[in-house]
């Protein structure tokens, strides 16, 4: 599978819980069934990069077209 790269914005949180993370990134999930809003931390997205890492084999691989632009 070859998959299109895309760009995440980072947001501030705008109702900011003494407790909360100051800025999150944002992400819109769509499937066949549903689509879906999340909200990642930064920490949450190295954790996947170093899971993604570790499973190389797992990953789609980025399309030509996405690596010309």
């Amino acid at each position: 599978m070859k998959l299109d790269s895309i760009k995440f914005a980072v947001v501030d949180n705008q109702n900011k819980h003494w407790n909360a993370n100051a800025k999150y990134i944002p992400v819109i999930f769509q499937t066949d069934e549903e689509t879906f809003t999340a909200l990642f931390t930064v920490n949450d997205i190295k954790r996947a990069v170093k899971r993604a890492s570790k499973n190389p084999e797992d990953c789609p691989k980025q399309s030509f077209w996405s690596k010309l632009f």
